[in-house]
């Protein structure tokens, strides 16, 4: 059986509808699609968690602490499927998308070559300025939605020298809040995801 992690912050967790920190889950997220796409010959490990980072700030959470920790624990692994980066657009962080994905490619990316045979690059939805919620709108810089256009490009190139795949969720179905996947978003990923990992057999 082969086994996939998939690693990311609130849209691998399948959050939505925030009322603050927490959040409604999803029962279809994309994840638990992707398993029945795939099958009794996979399984396929959630890690997703509202509000995770890369490196930036002080969050409870941070790629940087907990990715290496988390993967350990579910070793074996022959897949990785990280999607990560819509919180380094936060107010007050001020990063550029270069730096994102550079990020990216330092903290996760090349240490998760050493731990996985495979790995998938998932790079982020765009972000709706315009309906994002009065939570996220609180939270969230006033350029990240043409911050976010860069994801696709950027992470490309991250993709390309490290020996990754890419599955690009810019245009995937956002819920009503700008920002997080809805169930037509979830379906859309999780069928990206899957066609990636078929063709790459």
């Amino acid at each position: 059986m082969k086994r996939v992690l998939c690693y990311g912050d609130s849209n691998t967790y399948g959050g939505y509808d925030f009322g603050g920190v927490e959040s409604k889950r999803f029962v279809n997220r994309w994840t638990i699609e992707l398993q029945r796409l795939l099958g009794d010959g996979y399984l396929v490990i959630e890690e997703g968690n509202n509000g995770r980072a890369i490196a930036s700030g002080t969050q409870e959470d941070r790629a940087v602490d907990s990715f290496v920790p988390i993967a350990i624990s579910h070793e074996p692994l022959d897949i990785v499927v990280v999607m990560l980066g819509t919180n380094e657009l936060w107010k007050g962080f001020n990063h550029t998308m270069a730096e994102i994905a550079a990020m990216l490619e330092e903290q996760v990316i090349k240490t998760l070559k050493e731990l996985a045979k495979n790995i998938i690059i998932i790079s982020p939805p765009r972000i709706e300025s315009e309906n994002l919620s009065k939570f996220f709108k609180n939270l969230f810089a006033k350029d990240a939605g043409e911050k976010s256009k860069q994801f696709s490009v950027s992470y490309k190139e991250v993709a390309k020298r490290n020996g990754c795949c890419l599955v690009d969720a810019f245009d995937v179905s956002l819920w009503q809040d700008g920002l997080h996947l809805d169930e037509q978003g979830h379906k859309q990923l999780a069928i990206r995801v899957y066609e990636t990992i078929k063709k790459g057999r």
